[in-house]
């Protein structure tokens, strides 16, 4: 009787043995299993995000990565800093001392009277634009008789006698719409302007008024005020 008690657990064992220990079972697949094996990333230089127009504030930067044992972290920093949304932010990695980035300045060369600007004095006197006086940091950008625009980066200065009787904006491309209360007889006018916010000038008559278009290169709120020259319009 002994014997045969004997017999059986070592029949059990038996079965349940595997032909080579040394090697996991079947069912150790889904286990972690770790190598020593080195993915090949390219290594980090630059990297650049666009922001979009509507863009102001920068409240966070996050960074994800990943650890040598494959799990994925994220950390941030919390910022609270007016951007230009024209500039990239940059991601970069470098031991060098570099000069930190000047801001780019959107400065606009000075452009010839349009050729086809004539204005014919049919319904109303034209009266002359006031002389503007030598500012340097503002630059001409369209001239006619009876109106001029000069601007200084997301600033526009609109010298004219004539009074504004509203202004708003459209969409679609964003632009600014003023109306002046002067009826001028004259062919529509069209300004293109390179490197500013500014991005196109229309000026077209209209029964009792004539209106003034300023496209922009996004999305901005702005503000117009009167001044001694005429108008100052703030883009921002």
């Amino acid at each position: 009787m002994f014997k045969s008690i004997i017999l059986l657990m070592s029949l059990i064992l038996w079965l349940d043995a595997r032909e080579n220990p040394f090697f996991p079972s079947d069912d150790s697949q889904n286990l972690f299993i770790s190598t020593n094996q080195v993915q090949q990333h390219e290594q980090l230089s630059r990297a650049a995000l666009t922001l979009p127009s509507s863009a102001r504030i920068l409240r966070e930067v996050s960074v994800e990565y990943v650890n040598l044992d494959g799990s994925v972290e994220r950390k941030s920093i919390s910022l609270d800093n007016a951007v230009d949304w024209h500039l990239p932010i940059f991601v970069s990695q470098s031991y060098t001392n570099d000069a930190p980035m000047q801001q780019k300045t959107m400065a606009v060369k000075p452009t010839e009277k349009m050729s086809d600007t004539a204005v014919k004095n049919t319904v109303a006197p034209v009266k002359k634009s006031p002389p503007v006086k030598n500012d340097d940091t503002f630059h001409p950008i369209a001239n006619y008789d009876f109106i001029a625009f000069l601007s200084k980066y997301n600033t526009m200065k609109i010298v004219t006698e004539d009074n504004s009787i509203r202004d708003f904006m459209l969409v679609d491309p964003y632009r600014i719409i003023i109306d002046f209360k002067e009826d001028y007889d004259f062919k529509s006018l069209q300004q293109d302007i390179k490197d500013s916010v500014f991005t196109k000038i229309r000026v077209g008559n209209h029964d009792g008024y004539y209106r003034v278009v300023i496209e922009l290169d996004g999305q901005y709120k702005y503000d117009l005020k009167k001044d001694k020259d005429g108008y100052i319009l703030h883009c921002y």
